[in-house]
């Protein structure tokens, strides 16, 4: 098994309005205290056999019950570790895309994993309790 094989790729939503604000959703997710009650953009792990974008699609249904459509993606993805369920270190790597929400989706949390929604503004995210590299994201979108 060889080393890019233990990666999992995952995806990430900045859906922004026309106010120019940005959704975020709160984390509801006890058995992981380290992300538990934190900010971040909607998304989650890419399958296997799934697109990037086919993951962010399906990520978004799953969790904030809206179809997005895909802007671009943005120049530079992120590179962490995070803790199985096992307890083992898994490197990750973290893609974001510009979205807005398709015609006609209003944005509502779908999954237990997310506790509430909300619309921000740059300035609002850096009072919020977020997830590493919100800001990163964040500095792409707003030039």
């Amino acid at each position: 098994m060889g080393e890019d094989s233990l990666k999992v790729d995952v995806v990430v939503a900045v859906i922004m309005n026309s106010e120019g604000k940005i959704l975020l959703q709160k984390r509801n997710d006890p058995n992981f205290p380290e992300s538990h009650g934190k900010w971040e953009f909607p998304g989650g792990a890419v399958d296997d056999g799934e697109s990037k974008e086919e993951a962010l699609q399906r990520e978004c249904r799953e969790e904030i019950d809206c179809s997005v459509v895909i802007e671009r993606a943005l120049p530079k993805s992120q590179k962490r570790t995070w803790a199985s369920t096992a307890g083992e270190q898994v490197p990750v790597e973290v893609y974001g895309y510009e979205c807005r929400l398709a015609p006609g989706s209003v944005p509502k949390p779908s999954n237990i994993e997310v506790a509430e929604i909300g619309w921000f503004n740059k300035e609002d995210t850096q009072r919020l309790d977020t997830l590493p590299g919100i800001v990163d994201f964040l500095d792409q979108i707003y030039r």
